[in-house]
């Protein structure tokens, strides 16, 4: 489930980034439905933020959520296509990034032999279910409290399409290096043939 609301007053409601973010984050670990808060707020209770207000118009969530859904729908077919085979993560340490600490981080991604981020990186890894084919989601998981864009090179063997927004772009390499630029919350699924 996609925290789109606060549920209490005195709690600040989601922004669109960390709407994305939840999202991507789940994904990377291999999750295969996102749901989240659509009802209305109906007036009264600690409710606020709901994608649809008291008087039944779209909210500030609503929209977020529609152009985050938007995106992961272009991509579905082609990502239930693979499987998960785990997760690692990038400059993230239990003191400086908790949320970012994993217990059993996924190691030698055979496509991926070297990542290099100035931020906090979540980086999910897939297989082909059928045939071979690989792919990977990278999250910027920089602390939203202190907002960075996330410039990341990663040195990858095969053929790479980035999926940003769902939209597929084929990249090319600098000798085996690809660049991704991804602002505060941002994520990107990315496959390897």
């Amino acid at each position: 489930y996609i925290q789109t609301c606060s549920w209490h007053c005195n709690i600040r409601d989601p922004n669109e980034e960390e709407i994305r973010w939840q999202a991507y984050c789940m994904i990377s670990f291999g999750v295969r439905t996102l749901e989240y808060y659509t009802f209305a707020n109906a007036g009264g209770g600690p409710k606020t933020g709901a994608p649809i207000d008291v008087r039944g118009c779209p909210t500030k969530a609503y929209f977020a959520v529609k152009r985050m859904a938007l995106g992961m729908k272009k991509i579905s077919d082609l990502y239930v296509s693979y499987r998960s085979v785990g997760a690692f993560n990038v400059n993230s340490s239990p003191e400086k990034t908790p949320y970012l600490e994993l217990y059993n981080p996924y190691k030698d991604f055979k496509p991926i032999s070297e990542v290099k981020c100035n931020t906090p990186l979540l980086v999910g890894c897939f297989d082909k279910i059928e045939g071979e084919g690989h792919a990977f989601t990278l999250v910027n998981c920089q602390d939203f409290a202190t907002p960075e864009t996330a410039n990341i090179k990663v040195k990858i063997d095969g053929k790479v399409t980035m999926y940003y927004d769902g939209d597929p772009t084929v990249l090319t390499s600098d000798d085996g290096w690809y660049d991704f630029t991804l602002t505060q919350g941002d994520g990107v699924f990315v496959t390897v043939d």
